[in-house]
């Protein structure tokens, strides 16, 4: 979920100009996520930093992802060529082991302030086990066609990357309907991911 709007600035595209096979912009992380690296360095409007810096597994050491990040497009296809996959998941997974195999993508640029956030509300593959809360994509497909439009309740403060909405409601003209509030479950499945938004293992 887009929750703000996304300028890249001129120093933000200088950056990419600069460097334009090296540098992404992930803009699902910021100073406002937990667990936010002290190897972060701070620019004018954006922060920088070394995806091969920390050994650790996070959303900054993580140097290829599918959500919310802006990639230069030429060099994209020319790595893309060289990686099997078939859905979104195994391209992520697959690009993500190459590019830590050849140390791509090093140059990790990102707003301020996070600009989205991740949400649980299904399962798109079964490539994966990422924890959901499982509204069905059929159900949700359908009420979409039928003119209905989706409206999650979120915090006012967000510190994580991936986050189960306190409600899910579809609207259409005076018709508001709840179609999901947090659980117990829900709790479970929030409290899966480790403190930065990843899954814990």
């Amino acid at each position: 979920v887009f929750y703000d709007d996304v300028i890249l600035d001129n120093d933000v595209i200088s950056v990419f100009k600069e460097n334009p096979n090296t540098t992404s912009y992930r803009m699902y992380v910021g100073d406002n996520i937990d667990g936010f690296p002290n190897y972060i360095e701070k620019k004018s409007s954006y922060y920088q930093w070394d995806y091969y810096t920390d050994k650790n597994i996070t959303h900054w050491s993580y140097p290829f992802s599918v959500d919310g990040t802006i990639y230069n497009t030429k060099y994209l296809l020319t790595v893309l060529e060289k990686v099997p996959y078939h859905n979104p998941i195994t391209l992520e997974e697959n690009m993500f082991r190459y590019a830590l195999e050849h140390k791509l993508f090093r140059n990790g640029i990102s707003p301020l302030k996070t600009k989205l956030v991740g949400t649980t509300l299904n399962r798109v593959s079964t490539d994966n086990s990422n924890p959901t809360i499982n509204i069905d994509v059929d159900y949700l497909n359908q009420k979409f066609t039928e003119g209905y439009t989706l409206r999650l309740n979120l915090p006012e403060q967000i510190t994580v990357v991936n986050i189960v909405p306190f409600e899910v409601i579809i609207e259409k003209e005076d018709e508001t309907i709840v179609i999901y509030s947090i659980d117990d479950e829900g709790k479970k499945v929030q409290s899966s991911y480790g403190i930065e938004g990843t899954k814990k293992d």
